[in-house]
C-alpha cells in the first residue's frame, strides 16, 4: 500500500532474494496505490515543479507515464517478477497507459474513497428555510484550476473558501489555460487578491508577505478527515450546505487524463446537496458506473463530463454557473425539491459498503 504521489524509492532500489521472487510469481504481487496516479508526457518530461504534471487535454495514451508505474515496472525488471497487478483510482487506467500493460495488470479500484462509505454520519435536522446563496465552494489546498474557479465564483452569490494570496500571474504559467479566458477575468482576479484570504469556518493567520508562498488557514477546526472525525461538532458548514443551491466540488485534480474523485465529492452527498465537479473528464461517468451514484443532467448540461481538453471543459462549467446565477433563489428552491430522488439515493447509496 502507497499512500503517497511521487515514485517509489523503495521499489527501485529492492532487491529480493530468489526464493522470495519465486514465491510472488506463484501467489502474486498485490499494489494498492491511494492517491492518483503523478502523470508526464514522455515526449516532454517532467514540466512543472508540482508533485503531478499538468496537461492541455486529449493526449495520446501511448505517450503517457506515471511516475509511481516507472517505481514499479523497476521493481518488476530487477526481480523478473512476473505476476504484478497495481490496483489505482484512476479510472479506465490500462486504456490511458498502455505501455506498462505487458509487465502489470493495471486495475481502477479505489480503496481510497471506499472507505468513506457507510459512514456513520447522518445530516443535522436544521430548519429548511429560502436557500440564502445560490453556490458553496470549498478549497484548502492550492492548484490553478480552483484560483481561477474561486476567480470566477467570487463575483457570484456564494459561499465561498479561498485561503490564499496568489496573483493572477500563476495562472498564465499553466499550460491548460489560454489568454483569451485569462485576460477575460484579470479585473475579477485583482478583486479576489484584494479579499484574500478569506475562509468560511476558520481562522486565518494573514501576513503582508506575498504573493510568493501559498497562505494556509493556521487554526483549523478540530478535525481535518471531515467524514469520519468530528468534524460534525461543529456545525457551521453543515449549516452553509443547508443553505447553499448547489455545491462545486474542486477535486484535488482537474488538468488530468484519468477520472478520480475523493471525499470532498463524498462529503457533499453526505449533506445532501446537487454537485457540479471540476474535476478531471469522465469523472461523473465513473461515479455512475462504479459507484452507482446518479448525477444531474436532467437540470444542466452535464457534456462537460465529456469535454477532454481541459480549459474548454472549464467554460462550460462556467456557462452552467452562468445559468444557476440567473435563476432566482424562488426557482432553485423549486429546482432543489425535484432533484431530492437523486440526492436522496445518492446518499442510500454512500451508506452502503460497495462491493470489494
Amino acid at each position: 500500500m502507497f499512500t503517497l504521489n511521487e515514485k517509489i524509492d523503495t521499489f527501485e532500489t529492492i532487491q529480493y532474494k530468489s526464493d522470495t521472487v519465486e514465491q510472488l510469481n506463484n501467489v502474486g504481487l498485490h499494489i494498492y496505490l491511494d492517491e492518483p496516479l503523478s502523470s508526464y508526457n514522455s515526449e516532454k518530461g517532467y514540466y512543472t515543479k508540482q508533485f503531478y504534471e499538468e496537461f492541455v487535454g486529449d493526449e495520446s495514451p501511448n505517450h503517457l507515464r506515471a511516475k509511481e508505474l516507472d517505481s514499479i515496472l523497476t521493481l518488476i525488471d530487477n526481480n523478473k517478477l512476473t505476476n504484478v497487478k497495481v490496483y489505482t483510482c484512476d479510472y479506465d487506467v490500462e486504456k490511458y497507459y498502455p505501455f506498462y500493460i505487458n509487465k502489470m495488470t493495471l486495475i481502477t479500484d479505489d480503496r481510497f474513497v471506499k472507505r468513506y462509505f457507510h459512514s456513520q454520519y447522518r445530516p443535522p435536522l436544521l430548519a429548511k428555510g429560502p436557500f440564502k446563496k445560490k453556490f458553496i465552494n470549498l478549497n484548502w489546498r492550492y492548484t490553478s484550476p480552483r484560483h481561477l474557479l474561486a476567480i470566477y465564483l467570487n463575483e457570484k452569490d456564494s459561499y465561498l473558501s479561498w485561503p490564499h494570496k496568489k496573483s493572477f500571474r500563476y495562472l498564465k504559467e499553466h499550460v491548460w489555460t489560454d489568454d483569451e479566458t485569462i485576460d477575460k477575468l484579470e479585473d475579477s482576479a485583482m478583486i479576489l487578491y484584494h479579499k484574500s484570504p478569506m475562509t468560511l469556518d476558520i481562522s486565518i493567520n494573514q501576513t503582508d508577505s506575498d504573493d510568493e508562498k501559498y497562505q494556509y488557514p493556521q487554526n483549523p477546526s478540530e478535525d481535518q478527515d471531515y467524514l469520519r472525525m468530528g468534524y460534525y461538532k461543529n456545525l457551521m458548514l453543515p449549516a452553509l450546505y443547508n443553505d447553499s443551491f448547489v455545491a462545486i466540488v474542486s477535486e484535488s485534480r482537474f488538468a488530468q487524463p484519468t477520472a478520480n474523485f475523493s471525499e470532498k465529492t463524498l462529503q457533499v452527498m453526505l449533506n445532501k446537496k446537487p454537485f457540479i465537479l471540476l474535476a478531471p473528464p469522465f469523472t461523473l461517468k465513473y461515479l455512475k458506473e462504479n459507484f452507482g451514484f446518479k448525477t444531474f443532467d436532467k437540470f444542466w448540461d452535464e457534456s462537460y463530463d465529456e469535454e477532454v481538453i481541459h480549459i474548454e471543459r472549464m467554460k462550460k462549467i462556467f456557462s452552467i454557473i452562468d445559468d444557476i446565477q440567473n435563476k432566482p433563489i424562488s426557482e432553485l428552491q423549486d429546482i432543489y425539491m425535484q432533484m431530492k430522488e437523486i440526492i436522496d439515493h445518492n446518499h442510500r447509496q454512500l451508506m452502503t459498503k460497495p462491493n470489494d
